[in-house]
């Protein structure tokens, strides 16, 4: 067994020179944050959210906590065979983040571009942003199917557990995948016409979209709800927040997403959640990318599957009962089939921002990954600020970190279904916001 060290009674387990490793990331990333705090003045900015979200918590964070034993209560006796891939799949990790903030030096280098092959693309998003009755067709759309949906949750008892039903139930999962990709979509519009345009209004309906993503039970959306109204409302301040105000936040997000947790396994005590809460935290699935990229190696053959899950994930237009090579290789099923999991009832492992690339071209593949990938989100990051420094325009702003929701991709493939859905609404919505400009020219 790999030698690790074991602190608090076994509630942290890990090894001396990654633990070293992992602490020296920690400082730099949040001394880095606070000269950047008072350098240009944005506390909260699309960089750090990022990083945080994606990076920090689950990977940097969490790695004292992946390998202690505690982590049998959740994925059982399969964990002391984990264990021994626990440090490889941090190191793998750890060199994609690295190269990440790689990419941020170099952007500095970059050449002046003019304007860019996706400017019709966003301006047609930043139309749309603006636009009052794309907004009203948008939330049509989204809620259209809402009621079936929930009626055959209601119909088959499995009301709050929507993924699961729809998992077994294949000539249906297409609509209910569409259903919840519309959300974020929607989740944004809303975002833009409460914090910038002040409609009460639109809080009403984000209230009701809200409700319906977790009587359908899918947390994950309805989380990233919250954090879309967050951000838009911080970058709207220029990034100006207080810290006490931001712990306060992030904990009261944290319980509602382990409360929502819950709720899905059909314990409806928010005590037994507050009782619980250290557990689920960090040894349970919320943030477990580190130990379940860890259970995949533990049972892989070592054999890299060279773009594969890539390919399968272009087409994710193409429902998988339809196509056995998506059935085989989308990143969902490959996950779910290599640590046996039963794929009518599970949606495969996370392995966090760099588990694919390296499953399909290895370390060269997540140091490209990462490269590039922070290049982008330093692009994103600087796009927002100008745009509400220099011309006073968030929307704007956000419309153009489009380019980076397309390089996201290189991270998982499980993500391109949503970004087709966004191209396509985005384009139907700009004929509806441009004959709404027409008709103001004219009226």
């Amino acid at each position: 067994m790999d030698h690790k060290i074991e602190l608090l009674g076994g509630l942290m387990r890990f090894s001396p020179l990654w633990l070293i490793i992992d602490l020296l990331l920690l400082a730099h990333f949040f001394l880095f944050w606070v000269y950047s705090a008072r350098k240009d003045g944005w506390k909260i900015d699309f960089w750090h959210v990022f990083l945080l979200h994606f990076l920090v918590v689950p990977l940097l964070i969490m790695y004292p906590f992946n390998a202690a034993e505690w982590n049998a209560l959740t994925i059982g006796e399969v964990f002391y065979d984990v264990d021994h891939h626990i440090d490889r799949a941090f190191g793998i990790s750890i060199l994609g983040y690295c190269f990440l903030w790689l990419g941020r030096a170099c952007y500095r280098f970059k050449p002046k571009l003019s304007g860019g092959f996706l400017s019709p693309f966003t301006d047609c998003f930043e139309r749309c942003l603006k636009s009052k009755k794309a907004l009203y067709c948008l939330l049509a759309l989204t809620l259209a199917a809402v009621p079936f949906l929930l009626f055959l949750e209601i119909q088959e008892g499995y009301l709050l557990r929507g993924r699961a039903l729809f998992l077994q139930w294949h000539s249906l999962r297409p609509l209910f995948n569409l259903t919840l990709s519309l959300y974020p979509i929607a989740f944004l519009f809303l975002a833009v016409r409460i914090i910038i345009y002040k409609e009460k209004g639109s809080a009403y309906w984000f209230a009701v979209l809200l409700c319906t993503t977790l009587l359908l039970g899918v947390r994950g959306i309805l989380m990233e709800g919250l954090l879309t109204l967050f951000c838009v409302h911080c970058y709207s301040k220029r990034g100006r927040i207080s810290l006490g105000k931001l712990i306060l936040i992030g904990f009261c997000c944290l319980t509602v997403l382990l409360y929502l947790d819950q709720i899905r396994h059909q314990s409806y005590n928010p005590l037994i959640t507050l009782g619980m809460l250290f557990l689920q935290v960090f040894y349970g699935n919320t943030f477990s990318d580190t130990r379940d990229f860890g259970w995949i190696l533990s049972n892989w053959n070592e054999c890299f599957v060279l773009g594969k899950t890539y390919i399968a994930g272009l087409v994710a237009f193409v429902p998988r009962f339809l196509s056995s090579f998506r059935e085989q290789w989308s990143v969902a099923m490959f996950t779910s089939d290599l640590v046996e999991f039963n794929t009518e009832q599970h949606a495969g492992l996370r392995m966090g921002l760099f588990g694919e690339s390296y499953m399909n071209f290895g370390l060269i593949g997540v140091a490209i990954v990462g490269f590039i990938g922070g290049f982008s989100l330093r692009h994103a990051d600087l796009v927002i600020k100008r745009a509400v420094e220099e011309k006073g325009d968030l929307i704007k702003g956000l419309a153009r970190t489009f380019g980076f929701t397309l390089v996201s991709l290189l991270f998982t493939t499980v993500a391109v279904w949503s970004v087709y859905v966004l191209i396509a609404v985005i384009l139907a919505l700009s004929v509806i916001a441009r004959e709404r400009t027409k008709s103001n020219a004219f009226g």
